[in-house]
């Protein structure tokens, strides 16, 4: 859902800050989902 959200958001802009935004979130989401953890 957040990333077709943030897919939508991100496809009119230039890649170049397509691929910060998704290399970011790539490295954000091991560690939301380690902090979503108990």
């Amino acid at each position: 859902m957040f990333t077709l959200s943030a897919f939508k958001i991100s496809f009119p802009l230039p890649s170049s800050l397509f691929s910060v935004l998704s290399s970011s979130f790539l490295f954000l989401s091991p560690l939301i989902s380690e902090g979503l953890e108990p």
